[in-house]
């Protein structure tokens, strides 16, 4: 798992997380599992969700290439709350 920070024109400050194939944004929010989440948009090239964790606010977008770009994180909330929540250190490949 690669993070880097980003910057984007026309919302600001961004994570970008690469390097965490197989995972699957939808299927880790939809499988019955999570419920403090809503779908925002869904189109070929991405799919963004609005996602609570605690009392913080973030959108999390994946994109058709695998990478997630999270909007609205600090790198503390990152790793304490992102992080965790979508279980992005758990090594899926080793597990399929």
């Amino acid at each position: 798992m690669f993070v880097k920070k980003r910057k984007d024109s026309e919302r600001g400050e961004y994570f970008e997380i690469s390097e965490i194939s197989p995972f699957s944004l939808s299927d880790t929010l939809e499988c019955g599992q999570a419920f403090r989440y809503e779908p925002i948009e869904k189109t070929e090239e991405y799919v963004e969700y609005l996602i609570i964790t605690g009392e913080n606010l973030f959108t999390v977008r994946q994109n058709a290439d695998g990478s997630l770009h999270i909007f609205g994180a600090t790198e503390e909330t990152l790793y304490s709350d992102i992080i965790p929540y979508l279980s992005l250190d758990v090594d899926y490949a080793a597990i399929k």
